[in-house]
């Protein structure tokens, strides 16, 4: 027969030892090291919003590599979470960074524009209505998982001609824990 006391001081040792270790799904990390990302937002805020926004926090929700069959080219694409502080308040920010491993220009903002044949009647996250999208989005409050979703639908989920995705994950855990909710959205894994 099992005594009682043994037994609570076995399930306290698992439990202890279940939030050490993996009892809690694993977060696929980047194979990048994101120190640079970091540094590459913090002077990207930097430029665009002056020195009065301060990055505090940041965390890769997802990632993925790229490769283009044709040219041989692989492109890294990282989708953040961020926290800065401006003047003592907060701002939310998530972006969508990328870097061509090979290219010594490292990460930058993914920037693109759209053609237009008339003016925008909907903006799509991230948009301005000359159809630049800019990649992020900045807020005083944190954004919801469907916000983000509707985000990397722009981009992040599209998918692009002729790029196939050879590598990836949603890291769950680290978008549960600074979301606050599950992923609203579908990514491939």
């Amino acid at each position: 027969m099992c005594h009682p006391v043994r037994f609570a001081v076995a399930a306290v040792a698992l439990l202890a030892g279940c939030a050490l270790t993996s009892c809690r799904t694993h977060d696929d990390s980047p194979p990048w090291d994101g120190a640079p990302l970091a540094q590459a937002l913090r002077e990207d805020l930097y430029r665009h919003e002056g020195p009065a926004l301060a990055l505090v926090d940041l965390e890769i929700l997802a990632w993925q590599v790229l490769a283009n069959e044709a040219t041989g080219t692989r492109v890294e694409v990282a989708l953040v979470w961020a926290l800065g502080r401006r003047e003592g308040s907060r701002r939310w920010i998530v972006a969508q960074m990328f870097r061509y491993p090979e290219s010594p220009e490292g990460w930058r903002r993914s920037v693109w524009f759209r053609e237009l044949r008339a003016p925008l009647t909907h903006l799509r996250p991230g948009e301005h209505e000359d159809g630049t999208w800019d990649a992020w989005i900045l807020r005083d409050r944190a954004p919801t998982s469907r916000e983000i979703c509707d985000f990397a639908a722009v981009d992040f989920l599209a998918g692009a001609p002729g790029w196939r995705r050879v590598a990836g994950a949603v890291r769950h855990r680290a978008w549960e824990d600074f979301v606050g909710e599950a992923p609203a959205c579908d990514i491939k894994e």
